[in-house]
């Protein structure tokens, strides 16, 4: 698990909100499932996970939540599902995600 707070974005933003990013991966299925939830985020309209070095400003491999814009304020799940390859993007594109069959 993952806890999500303005002091991870480049550059850092001073806010209350919160959020978790819980991943799980089953090896019997394969897959590799993630929910993200969030406290307090407003109008919210996407959330990704980036790859990069700690206080850079890094490429997104992996859309958590494309919308539609969440209007107000948001307490709770945003998004959850499986990671699949096809959804893999940047330098991830084209790689086998933990869903692969070996």
């Amino acid at each position: 698990m993952a806890l999500l707070t303005g002091d991870e974005s480049v550059p850092p933003v001073n806010t209350e909100s919160t959020g978790t990013l819980t991943l799980n991966y089953d090896p019997e299925v394969p897959a590799l499932t993630f929910v993200l939830e969030v406290e307090g985020l407003l109008d919210t309209t996407s959330a990704a996970v980036y790859e990069g070095s700690a206080g850079t400003n890094g490429t997104a491999v992996y859309t958590l939540f494309a919308g539609p814009t969440v209007e107000g304020e948001k307490h709770g799940e945003l998004a959850s599902g499986t990671i699949e390859d096809a959804d893999l993007t940047g330098t991830l594109a084209g790689l086998p995600s933990a869903t692969s069959s070996p």
